[in-house]
């Protein structure tokens, strides 16, 4: 009798240990998380455990580190990660020793790319121009083709002796049926740029997916300071200059002919600070136009005023200063002169093959 009570009290005692060891070895990969513990705190502990059971770090590449939102109590570490990342659209990546931790926009972005997109090739030419001096030669920008258009002015402008006469050879002017002359933009372009009437400001050149928004800025990003509430300050920044938003979308007819359809928007500003607040100007057409494979078209109408003022008058008495006898108003006098610019975009538009075409063609 008293050897079966020692016997049952052995087996008693066993089991409790067993239970007890069972209880550890759970407990030991159990979490139990507040709702206020922010996402980086919650992986970094979840990671202590995951190191221990599996040996695999956790690196979190995800922007956001909100509170998890929900008592997470006496959970598996895997089930706790997995609750997190579900509630905060979190996706889970195991790999040999580590769990990438990413956000899942950015993944679905990625799966989202097809290498049998075809691409736009998409080139401007960004052109500044003396109003008055483009009004004289008649250029007629509507008639680009093949990087030439129409003029029915003449090429012998005022101040157009100082161009050299080879210049005006390489131009290789001709005459059309209409009667017309017809002129190389580039030519053209170096005419003006040696008489100082005009110039090329950039030539930008992008490929874009077909469908999706290419973006070209010429120009500078400036900041204004400003002050919340709170009193922080910040910066907040502007974009200047002359910026083309385009969106190029390849569309076919019954025949399989091909064209390329394009929403552009163009805008030319400039900022001018000030004591109190700076003055943004700017000026901006949009359109939607249809075009074939290597055809041009041309975007004007942005005009910009520029305004000098020069001193004329009878050498050094013109610039005494005010207070010496008033002789600078006698002997001098200011010259205001306004000119106005124009700014004509030029842009080509030619169709790519996708990236595994041109891959197999090399």
């Amino acid at each position: 009798m008293i050897r079966s009570k020692k016997t049952g009290i052995i087996v008693l005692f066993l089991i409790l240990i067993t239970l007890q060891l069972i209880s550890k070895d759970v407990s030991s990969d159990t979490i139990s998380l507040s709702r206020n513990t922010t996402i980086n705190d919650a992986l970094t502990t979840i990671e202590v455990i995951s190191i221990r059971t599996e040996g695999k770090k956790i690196y979190n590449l995800s922007s956001s580190n909100s509170a998890i939102g929900v008592p997470i109590k006496n959970t598996n570490w895997k089930d706790a990660l997995e609750i997190i990342c579900k509630i905060h659209n979190l996706t889970i990546e195991e790999r040999a020793g580590t769990i990438m931790i990413s956000d899942a926009e950015a993944k679905s972005e990625a799966e989202n790319v097809n290498l049998n997109n075809r691409q736009v090739k998409i080139s401007a030419s960004v052109l500044e121009i003396n109003k008055t001096v483009a009004e004289n030669i008649g250029i007629n920008w509507s008639t680009i083709i093949d990087g030439a258009v129409n003029f029915s002015g003449s090429l012998a402008f005022k101040g157009a002796s100082a161009v050299g006469s080879d210049l005006f050879q390489a131009a290789g002017t001709s005459t059309t049926d209409s009667g017309d002359q017809r002129i190389q933009v580039d030519a053209l372009m170096a005419i003006l740029e040696e008489n100082q009437d005009g110039r090329v400001l950039a030539k930008p050149s992008i490929n874009v997916d077909s469908g999706e928004k290419g973006y070209i800025q010429v120009g500078k990003d400036f900041s204004i300071k400003t002050v919340d509430d709170a009193g922080n300050t910040t910066d907040q920044f502007f974009s200047t200059g002359v910026i083309l938003d385009v969106t190029p979308t390849i569309i076919s007819d019954e025949e399989g002919n091909e064209a390329i359809n394009m929403k552009i928007s163009v805008e030319r500003s400039s900022a001018i600070p000030g004591e109190v607040s700076t003055e943004i100007t700017k000026s901006r057409a949009t359109s939607s136009i249809t075009m074939y494979d290597g055809e041009e078209t041309t975007i004007g109408g942005l005009y910009d005023k520029d305004e000098t003022t020069s001193r004329g008058g009878v050498p050094i008495l013109k610039d005494l200063p005010w207070w010496f006898l008033g002789l600078r108003y006698l002997f001098g006098y200011e010259i205001n002169n306004v000119s106005e610019k124009e700014l004509v975009i030029i842009i080509k538009a030619e169709l790519i093959d996708s990236v595994l075409i041109r891959s197999a063609k090399e």
